[in-house]
């Protein structure tokens, strides 16, 4: 965990035996050739990020959600797992995710999974508009040895997510300290080199990293990633909520958050960090330069270093069907002949009885166009 950066720890409370599913076990061999990729992706940028990724990286990765504690979509798993790869290349990473209310649909909440968190006894204070929002930071290691850091404040604590009640106020909230978390590495001699970030409720964080990164000071050599995971959620709100960043009015504009008159929270953060990726190659052309842009084709195809597309990788130690446990039968690439068995068990669970010549289509994903599922339908109908 990283050391206590002012005051002392006080344990709250201790772990069970239990580890949290999907995060344990060892960075699989497996795994690591796609995240291979990550690493030179950082060299091309040129002399800013040259040699970042050449030697153990301090990489601080906020998100809204973590699997399996707080799990609304997709980046709930890609938190859990691109850290722990990262950590197999030899990085140190610590996420940073917002301790929120009652959970959501596939969630546990980190009490409910006996994670043990430390607290620090000097919260951090982040300016929300007027306000100063007192954030209790808790310092914590997930089964996969990643560290852990959590974020708690009142207004968090009474939703489910970070993307439901005030959201443009939650999300300021949780930008704001992530800015602050960073300071106060760099400046008890722990900086980050690099400051991960994940879509539009941890944007802002990259122009309020940015501001204090031109003040000098320790946080002068610290870099900001912002991968966006789906362009369809921006996080646009009113043009007052600009207000509740923090930031110099001159950033409400065209070549800052300003949206057609309202706020957006990824625009100003694409316009802001220094490096930005997205989830496939495919996807970062289409964004690029037609409709799956959202509107922000535009900004995208003006980024300083232009979008890199990083292919989603899986990670072989929750998904692997050789050893899943879950299963009525296991299987591999060798030998896939408990395949069968495997289907005959789901479809009875499911339909209660099996007719092995009708064939199961699976599909993981929304039920949204940008998934495929109208071409998936359209192929069945016909």
């Amino acid at each position: 965990m990283p050391p206590e950066r002012s005051g002392t720890r006080k344990t709250l409370r201790t772990a069970p035996s239990s580890t949290p599913s999907g995060l344990g076990g060892r960075c699989s061999s497996r795994i690591r050739p796609m995240f291979l990729c990550f690493v030179p992706a950082f060299a091309e940028r040129g002399p800013s990020f040259h040699g970042i990724w050449a030697a153990m990286s301090n990489v601080l990765f906020p998100s809204a959600e973590l699997a399996p504690f707080v799990k609304r979509g997709g980046v709930a798993d890609v938190a859990a797992a691109l850290p722990k790869a990262l950590r197999g290349l030899g990085h140190k990473v610590t996420v940073v995710v917002p301790k929120t209310g009652p959970g959501t649909e596939g969630s546990s909440g980190f009490d409910d999974r006996g994670t043990l968190l430390a607290r620090r006894l000097t919260p951090l204070q982040v300016k929300v508009g007027a306000d100063t929002i007192t954030v209790t930071v808790y310092d914590g290691r997930l089964s996969s040895q990643v560290d852990l850091c959590v974020l708690e404040w009142a207004e968090a604590l009474a939703v489910p997510t970070i993307y439901d009640g005030d959201a443009a106020r939650l999300s300021a909230t949780f930008s704001g300290a992530i800015a602050e978390l960073a300071r106060t590495w760099a400046e008890a001699g722990n900086a980050p080199d690099i400051v991960h970030l994940n879509d539009w409720p941890t944007a802002p964080a990259a122009a309020k990293i940015a501001e204090l990164r031109a003040k000098g000071g320790a946080l002068a050599n610290v870099k900001t990633v912002l991968t966006v995971h789906s362009f369809a959620h921006q996080g646009i709100h009113s043009r007052e909520a600009f207000g509740l960043l923090g930031l110099p009015a001159e950033q409400f504009g065209v070549e800052g958050f300003e949206f057609h008159g309202h706020t957006n929270f990824l625009k100003g953060g694409l316009k802001a960090a220094d490096l930005v990726t997205t989830v496939s190659p495919t996807y970062a052309r289409e964004v690029a330069s037609g409709p799956r842009g959202e509107g922000l084709e535009g900004v995208v195809a003006s980024l300083r270093t232009p979008l890199i597309g990083i292919v989603n990788g899986v990670d072989y130690s929750v998904w692997n069907p050789a050893t899943d446990s879950a299963l009525a039968g296991r299987f591999d690439a060798e030998d896939a002949s408990n395949k069968v068995r495997c289907k005959a068990d789901f479809v009875r669970e499911r339909f209660g009885t099996y007719d092995p010549e009708l064939p199961l289509v699976g599909f993981v994903g929304r039920f949204d166009a940008q998934k495929g599922i109208d071409s998936l339908l359209a192929e069945q109908s016909g």
